[in-house]
């Protein structure tokens, strides 16, 4: 890992600077990169910039002069009047007042580009840097672009990402300011400028924090569940291993069962749409034909009905259509006999009358 840029923008005398680092060599015997200048050209606005640009406000105890007592609201104080001075004073004009440090990182894995951004008033005074409005945290993995909702989130990511803040003296220092300590503390100092230097202070911290943390691990887990015996935790361990298999098969039958859920889905959806384009593309349509299925049906019913006592009404007039001919012969033979007989009376009627009268 090495820094390879550095943008400033309104930061103090830097209106707008970029700083590009050479890389170390893979022989290894270039990696320390000295930077040096005529007094008031901007180093120490430079080491400022490192700091606060990675960590904004936990690395304002790493600033020649910044000693706060640690409390939170002297720290919080001190860092905003910070700030009001950092600014480029004659950026407080624009309209957007504002200050930022970008450092991009060379990793074996690729690219991390950090922006820290500082918002104002007009007139100097800092925005909310507790908020995203004042203080804003930008950081570029590989392409991949995110602005963290708190300054807490954003460090958190570069420690996970680079290293935590209180390593940052190991990788940027001022010389001279190293130099005076180290004179006016005698040999404590140096011990303790060597276990920064090499990392090795982080290391006794890192011992005494993994032995705390294992004791309180202890002290809660005989809290929740007692002192268990080594045997039986192996019991335990085996069952535990039992059920992880049981969860695993019930998890593959899950997704089985969700992929036969989701055939079976869309089989109903591709029935569905084969059934909208028959009849419709609603319910409601498909309700008002089933309705009129109905209706239909009931009327065929009448209609077969009707038909069946109309057919037994018919019987009568149909026998008699069969020998029509011969019911229509024997009327008009009735028909002439009955005028025969009538003729036949009349006259036998008359004859009787001349016979009468002849006799008289």
């Amino acid at each position: 890992m090495h820094l390879r840029e550095v943008h400033l923008r309104n930061w103090r005398s830097y209106r707008n600077a970029t700083f590009v680092l050479p890389a170390p060599d893979r022989a290894g015997r270039r990696n320390v990169i000295l930077v040096g200048a005529q007094n008031g050209a901007g180093k120490t606005s430079f080491l400022m910039a490192l700091y606060l640009g990675l960590f904004g406000r936990e690395a304002m105890h790493l600033i020649e002069g910044m000693r706060l007592k640690g409390l939170d609201q002297d720290r919080g104080l001190g860092y905003r009047a910070l700030m009001e001075q950092v600014i480029h004073r004659p950026a407080l004009t624009t309209e957007d007042p504002h200050s930022s440090v970008s450092l991009k990182f060379d990793l074996a894995d690729g690219e991390v580009s950090i922006t820290r951004k500082w918002n104002f008033l007009r007139g100097g005074r800092t925005r909310d840097l507790n908020t995203q409005d004042g203080e804003e945290v930008l950081i570029e993995t590989n392409g991949r672009r995110k602005v963290y909702a708190s300054w807490q989130e954003g460090n958190a990511k570069i420690e996970e990402l680079l290293f935590p803040c209180n390593v940052m003296p190991c990788l940027f220092f001022d010389g001279e300011q190293a130099q005076e300590r180290v004179e006016a503390a005698g040999g404590r100092a140096l011990f303790d400028a060597v276990k920064t230097l090499y990392g090795t202070g982080i290391l006794d911290q890192l011992s005494d924090s993994l032995k705390s943390y294992i004791q309180n691990e202890r002290h809660a887990i005989q809290r929740d569940v007692g002192t268990v015996r080594s045997d039986e935790l192996a019991q335990k361990r085996a069952l535990l291993e039992v059920k992880r298999g049981e969860l695993q098969g019930a998890q593959n039958e899950l997704a089985i069962s969700r992929k036969e859920k989701d055939g079976l889905e869309s089989d109903q959806q591709r029935l569905n749409n084969q059934l909208f384009a028959m009849v419709g593309d609603s319910a409601s349509d498909v309700e008002e034909y089933g309705k009129i299925l109905s209706a239909l049906q009931a009327e065929e019913a009448q209609v077969r009905q009707d038909l069946v006592s109309g057919l037994s009404g018919l019987a009568l007039p149909l026998a008699l259509s069969r020998h029509g001919s011969k019911v229509a012969a024997l009327i008009r033979s009735e028909q002439i006999r009955d005028r025969w007989l009538i003729l036949k009376d009349e006259a036998s009627g008359k004859a009787n009358v001349i016979v009468y009268r002849g006799v008289s």
